[in-house]
C-alpha cells in the first residue's frame, strides 16, 4: 500500500481488503477504508440473520448488492431489496440481514469510532490540503424517512446515466455493464479539489492513472496502470487524471464515492434524488 508523505501528498493509493484483518467474528467480517471526509465499510455476513448497528451525525449510503435487508431508523421499517441503494437518517440505525451476502457502507463524516478501524488511516494523519472541505448540502424534508432506490428500476428509466444517489453530505455513483470496454472509447478526466473511491463489486478493472507534472520534478510520477478485482478500493487525488476499463467477459460493477458531494453531477442531472434536497452545493469547477 502506498504511503502518503510531505512530499508525495497526491500519491495514488490501491487497496484490497483481502490483503488486511477483518474486524468482527460471528457471521460478518467487516474491512474499513477512508477518504479524506468519508469512509467506506465492506461487511460480510456468512451466517445470517445477522444485525449491523450504527450511528452517524449524518445520513448514510447503504449499498446492498447482492442481499436484502429491513432497515431501522427510530420507529421507521423499510424493507431494502437487493441491488439497491438506500439513504439511512442521521442518529441510531439498524440493519437487519435474514440472509448471507455483502453490505457496504459510506458514513461523511467518518465517525471516531469507526475512523480508528481504517485500513489507511495513517494516509490521513495529515489532512490533505488540495481536498475539498466537507460541505452539509441542506436537510431533506423527510429527514427521518429512509429511503430506497433499487438499481434495476434506475436502470431502466435512465439507460444511459450510471445511478447516483446523493446524501446531505457525498454521493454514491453505481456503474455496471457487462463484456469489456472498447478500448477507443474510454473517458479520461480529472476532479479539481475532490478525491474520487472507486471500490470494485464485481468483475475486473484496469485503473488507469497520469498525475500532471507540476514545477516540482519531485512529485512527477510514472503513469500506473492497475489492475483492481473485487474488493479493491482506488483512492484517485485531486488533478490526477484517469479512467476505468472493464476488461473481460461477465458482469463489472464498481461504486465511486465523492465527498461532498459533487454539483456538476448534480446540474447535469446525473443525481436522481437531487430534488429531495433544498438547495445544491456550491458549484466547483471540474476538468
Amino acid at each position: 500500500m502506498s504511503r502518503t508523505t510531505a512530499l508525495d501528498g497526491s500519491a495514488r493509493r490501491f487497496m484490497h481488503i483481502g490483503d488486511h484483518p477483518a474486524v468482527g467474528e460471528d457471521g460478518i467480517r467487516s474491512w474499513y477504508v477512508r477518504l479524506q471526509n468519508a469512509l467506506a465499510a465492506w461487511s460480510e455476513i456468512s451466517a445470517a440473520p445477522k444485525t449491523i448497528y450504527q450511528e452517524a451525525a449524518a445520513e448514510i449510503l447503504v449499498v446492498l448488492p447482492d442481499t436484502g435487508a429491513l432497515l431501522h431508523a427510530g420507529q421507521k421499517r423499510r424493507e431494502a431489496p437487493a441491488r439497491s441503494i438506500c439513504i439511512v437518517p442521521r442518529g441510531q440505525t439498524v440493519i437487519e440481514l435474514k440472509e448471507s451476502g455483502r453490505v457496504i457502507r459510506f458514513f461523511s463524516p467518518i465517525p471516531d469510532a469507526l475512523g480508528s478501524l481504517a485500513i489507511n488511516g495513517e494516509d490521513y494523519a495529515v489532512p490533505h490540503g488540495d481536498v475539498r472541505p466537507l460541505e452539509w448540502m441542506p436537510m431533506r424534508h423527510d429527514a427521518d424517512e429512509i429511503r430506497i432506490f433499487p438499481i434495476d428500476r434506475l436502470m431502466a428509466e435512465r439507460p444511459n446515466r450510471p445511478p447516483t444517489i446523493q446524501s446531505e453530505t457525498m454521493n454514491v455513483m453505481w456503474i455496471e455493464r457487462t463484456g469489456p470496454h472498447d478500448r477507443s472509447q474510454l473517458a479520461p478526466h480529472a476532479h479539481e479539489g475532490f478525491e474520487e473511491g472507486a471500490l470494485v463489486v464485481e468483475g475486473e478493472y484496469v485503473q488507469h492513472l497520469r498525475t500532471p507534472w507540476t514545477e516540482d520534478a519531485r512529485r512527477w510520477r510514472d503513469d500506473e496502470h492497475r489492475l483492481c478485482g473485487r474488493g479493491t478500493f482506488t483512492i484517485v487525488p485531486p488533478a490526477v487524471v484517469h479512467t476505468t476499463e472493464a476488461i473481460g467477459s461477465g458482469r463489472h460493477m464498481m461504486l465511486n464515492i465523492f465527498a461532498p458531494a459533487r454539483s456538476d453531477h448534480i446540474d447535469n442531472g446525473l443525481v436522481v434524488n437531487r430534488s429531495e434536497y433544498e438547495a445544491i452545493a456550491p458549484k466547483v469547477a471540474d476538468t
